[in-house]
């Protein structure tokens, strides 16, 4: 499972999938992110 992510974009999109993931436990500020998401 997925730990660490991170999120590039702060619009409607961005925000909604950062705050979902943050319920969920994922750690968004990681310096090595397993995940990276780009929303544009």
């Amino acid at each position: 499972m997925i730990e660490r992510a991170h999120v590039i974009g702060a619009g409607r999109v961005g925000s909604a999938i950062a705050a979902r993931l943050r319920e969920r436990g994922l750690d968004l500020a990681a310096a090595e992110p397993e995940l990276v998401l780009l929303c544009v």
